[in-house]
C-alpha cells in the first residue's frame, strides 16, 4: 500500500524549498550580518546523537508525538462530520504501512548496515521520517493517508482535508460532490485543516522553519562543506556511474539499497557532515543571539499549543 502526501499546512515539503505562511524575519540566506564559520581539517566525526542548538527551542519527538497523535484525533473527528471515513498522516505520526518512510536519523550518518538492509526506507522499527535529505520535521505537517493516487476517492479526501478549492483546477466531470455535515453545510475552504488549525487556536510560526532550513543552505556554502560535498558528488559518480548535483539527491532513489550503500561509503569518504553540521551549529547560535525573544517565543508558542491539543483543542 502506498500513501499519497496531500499538504494540510504551510510547511516544509522539498529538500530544496520551504514553503512559509508569513514573510522570514531575517534573510539567513544572504550571507550579510553573519560571520562565516571556519572548520578545522581534523575535524571530529560527528555523532549520530548530535544536537543542533536550535533543538532547545522546541519540544521533544516525544512531545511532538503526542501532540501530533492529538490533532489527527481531531482531523479525524472533523472527517466524519461530514460523513468520510479516513486518517491522517503526520511528521509524528506513523501508520503500519512503512512502504511510504525513509530513514529518520540524523541526516548523513546512516549506517551501511542500514543501507544493505533498507536502503534509505525506515526500518520497521527505528528512527523515521516523511521525507530525507535536508529536510525539517514540522509538529502541524498533516497528509490524507490513501493509498490511492488519482481517482474519485482520493479527490474526496483532499476536498475533506484542504477544501473545496482543491477541485478549482480539475475538469468538472472530474469533480466529486463537496460533503455535507448534518447540518447540511459544505466543507468549506481550508477543509478540516482549517476547521482543526481554528479550534486549536494556537498557530506556529513556520517563517523560523523557512529561516533555519536557509541555514543549512548557507552552511552547505561554506568552502570546506562545499568542497566536502564536491568530494562526495565525484566519489558516487565513480561508484554508481551516476551524476548527482548534491547530497540530497541520491535518496530520491531510495528503492535501490546499492544508491544508498555507495552513498553511505562516499559520506564516509568526504566527510561532508563532520564539517557541515558544526559549520550550521554555529550559524544557528548566530541567529539565536541575533533572535533570543524569536526562539523563545518559538518553544512558548509550541508549549501553548501542546496544552491546547491535551484539552481537546480548545485554547482559552
Amino acid at each position: 500500500m502506498r500513501h499519497r502526501s496531500v499538504l494540510l499546512t504551510c510547511v516544509a515539503a522539498t529538500i530544496l524549498t520551504l514553503l512559509g505562511c508569513a514573510p522570514a524575519a531575517t534573510s539567513p540566506a544572504d550571507s550579510q550580518g553573519w560571520v562565516v564559520p571556519e572548520i578545522e581539517e581534523d575535524a571530529p566525526p560527528i555523532d549520530p546523537s548530535f544536537a543542533l542548538p536550535a533543538d532547545s527551542y522546541r519540544l521533544s519527538d516525544e512531545q511532538r508525538a503526542v501532540m501530533g497523535e492529538a490533532q489527527e484525533r481531531l482531523l479525524v473527528a472533523c472527517a466524519a462530520e461530514f460523513g468520510v471515513d479516513m486518517q491522517f498522516i503526520g511528521d509524528y505520526v506513523r501508520k503500519p504501512d512503512n512502504s511510504g518512510y525513509y530513514w529518520g536519523g540524523l541526516y548523513g550518518t546512516m549506517t551501511e548496515e542500514h543501507a544493505n538492509s533498507h536502503g534509505y526506507l525506515a526500518a520497521p522499527t527505528g528512527p523515521w521520517k516523511t521525507s530525507s535529505g535536508f529536510t525539517l520535521s514540522s509538529p502541524i505537517k498533516f497528509a490524507a493517508y490513501t493509498s490511492d493516487e488519482v481517482g474519485p476517492r482520493n479527490q474526496l479526501l483532499q476536498v475533506v482535508a484542504l477544501g473545496p478549492e482543491t477541485q478549482t483546477t480539475i475538469p468538472t466531470a472530474d469533480q466529486v460532490a463537496v460533503p455535507r455535515d448534518g447540518n447540511g453545510s459544505e466543507v468549506p475552504p481550508g477543509g478540516c485543516a482549517g476547521i482543526v488549525e481554528r479550534q486549536i487556536g494556537v498557530p506556529l510560526d513556520t517563517s523560523l522553519d523557512d529561516d533555519l532550513f536557509q541555514l543549512m543552505m548557507l552552511s552547505r556554502a561554506q568552502s570546506r562543506v562545499a568542497q566536502a560535498e564536491s568530494e562526495w558528488i565525484s566519489c558516487m559518480t565513480r561508484a554508481t556511474g551516476e551524476t548527482f548535483a548534491a547530497v540530497s539527491e541520491a535518496w530520491v532513489q531510495g528503492a535501490r539499497p546499492e544508491t544508498a550503500v555507495a552513498d553511505v561509503q562516499c559520506t564516509q569518504e568526504s566527510r561532508w557532515p563532520d564539517f557541515f553540521y558544526p559549520v550550521l551549529a554555529d550559524y544557528q547560535q548566530q541567529m539565536i543571539q541575533k533572535e533570543p525573544e524569536r526562539f523563545e517565543g518559538a518553544l512558548a508558542t509550541e508549549q501553548k499549543r501542546f496544552e491546547a491539543l491535551m484539552r481537546g483543542g480548545a485554547h482559552g
